[in-house]
This record gives C-alpha cells, structure tokens and sequence, in this order.
C-alpha cells in the first residue's frame, strides 16, 4: 500500500497503529500480546513501545509478512521481546485464556464475511479474562461509500455490524472509537470469571 498510495497510507495507517496503542491504559496489566495478521508489525510495534514489560507473539498467514515484521522488531532493538508465527486467525491453535491482550489492525477488510466471526470467537477464547480486545481497520461511513480502491470483499466489509459482531464474540465494555476519515477502533474486554 506504501507503494500504491505513498502520500497518505503512512499517515493513515501508521498513525492509526500509533494512536490504538494508547487506547489501551498505561496501568493495565499487559505481559503477553498476540497480534493476529500482523501484516508489518505496526500495530504490536506501537504497543511493544507503550508497554516495554510485555512479550509478543506476532502472526500472520504470508511468511513473507513474518519476515519484514521480524526485521522491523530487531532494527528497534526489540527482538527479545517477540515470537513470529504462521499463524491462521481462525484457528490459531494456542490454549484458551493465553494472552492479556488480543490485537489485529486492517485484517477483516482483507477476509471474507464468513471467517470475521470464527476470527472474532478465536480472539475472545484466547484473550484471558480480565483481558483486552484491541482492533482497528478502515471503510466506515461516507468514506467507504465513495471509496476508490476496492477490495475484494468491502461490500460485505461495510455492511458488517461489527459492534454487534464483537459483543456476540463474548466481549463487554465495547467501545467503538472513530478516528479520521473512514478509520475506527474498538476495544473491548473479556470479563473475569
């Protein structure tokens, strides 16, 4: 995308990634973060500076991903910190209730309508209770109506109630934040049992 739309893709989305990492409170309690379809590491990027006590797990389906992200981790000195795995969102084969923070960013726009659930149901039964949920992504509003690039699910994408999806996954204290243009949040906890 850097390529394709060089003026605004790091704007966007980088500084998306940047501001999701502040969603989540200084003093929550994050030692373990998975980062599912990770694509470049943004997103765990961002969080592995807002929370240096914490370790990472950072997935995605393209090795070639796992490679750059990788890369990214070791330049900044973090590498300690993180595992890369090729992972598949749907069925990520850790233990339930593994990590205290479950986290994607711009990966359902990139799925078909029947997975984004199965993804959701796999980010609540991995999230610990107590946990939190963090996601981000783009095509809400006016912006995905007249938006120019298209992808080959945003129909279903932008018809999708994700507020709804989330809750039905099992999350609470839903919060579903607008940030610019056509780009949100939601953030949300599993609660403790």
């Amino acid at each position: 995308m850097d390529a394709i739309i060089p003026l605004s893709h790091n704007v966007s989305c980088q500084q998306l990634r940047e501001k999701m990492a502040e969603l989540i409170p200084e003093d929550a309690q994050i030692q373990t973060v998975l980062e599912l379809g990770a694509g470049t590491a943004g997103g765990a990027l961002a969080l592995a500076r807002r929370f240096p006590q914490s370790t990472f797990r950072v997935t995605d389906v393209s090795p070639y991903m796992l490679v750059i992200s990788q890369h990214k981790f070791n330049k900044v000195g973090f590498s300690e910190r993180a595992s890369f795995e090729q992972v598949d969102a749907r069925h990520t084969g850790y233990p339930d209730n593994s990590f205290d923070l479950v986290t994607s960013s711009l990966l359902l726009h990139e799925t078909p309508k029947e997975w984004t659930p199965k993804i959701l149901k796999e980010m609540y039964r991995i999230t610990k209770p107590g946990g939190w949920v963090l996601y981000a992504d783009t095509y809400r509003g006016e912006y995905a109506l007249s938006a120019s690039f298209q992808e080959p699910w945003l129909d279903d994408f932008i018809h999708f109630n994700f507020e709804y999806e989330f809750a039905k996954a099992g999350f609470t204290e839903l919060h579903y934040i607008p940030y610019a243009v056509g780009l949100w949040y939601m953030v949300g906890r599993k609660l403790e049992r």
